[in-house]
């Protein structure tokens, strides 16, 4: 008796294994998306502060450089089709000399509203680049680094990690996996 086809415990250890194997290729995908972001993220950060440099040196105006993380410092939903949970840039034209971050700590970085770190930079006319601070003249410090990651909590080995460092007063703009 010649017998064709698949028993139905085979056709299920096919179902399960092939249930394995997708799920690890979306964890996978997912993973590398997240990372991707992360890199994005931080070379476009390099760029515009660089390229504010040469903006307020070429137009002879100040320029403020404000980054902020996501809201309550949670990155967990930040992703390709949801940049504003990411990590954000904001570029002042000219801005008053009253205009203030909020709440700055004794450090380089401040709260601002939605629990986010700031960090404000301003790029002058003269080529300085300097900390933004609420009380002057502030800590004499030689740069302010911000930190990217694709796993806050640390949990995955396959977490993207970036840095992006800005000095002071050369404006001077690095980025490194850490």
């Amino acid at each position: 008796m010649n017998r064709r086809g698949f028993t139905l415990i085979e056709l299920a250890i096919t179902l399960v294994i092939i249930a394995v194997l997708a799920a690890a290729t979306i964890a996978s995908f997912e993973a590398r998306t997240r990372n991707a972001s992360v890199e994005t993220t931080a070379m476009d950060l390099v760029a515009q502060a660089q390229a504010l440099r040469f903006r307020a040196l070429s137009e002879q105006t100040d320029y403020l450089f404000v980054v902020a993380s996501p809201t309550a410092n949670d990155a967990t939903r930040c992703g390709m089709l949801q940049a504003g949970n990411c990590v954000q840039a904001f570029i002042l034209r000219n801005p008053t000399a009253a205009w203030t971050v909020l709440n700055f700590a004794a450090d380089v970085t401040a709260l601002c509203k939605g629990g986010r770190t700031c960090l404000a930079v301003r790029f002058s006319a003269t080529g300085e680049v300097k900390a933004e601070y609420v009380a002057a003249p502030g800590p004499s410090v030689g740069g302010a680094a911000i930190g990217i990651t694709s796993d806050l909590a640390g949990l995955s080995r396959a977490a993207q990690h970036r840095g992006v460092f800005i000095s002071f007063p050369s404006g001077t703009v690095r980025t490194w996996p850490y």
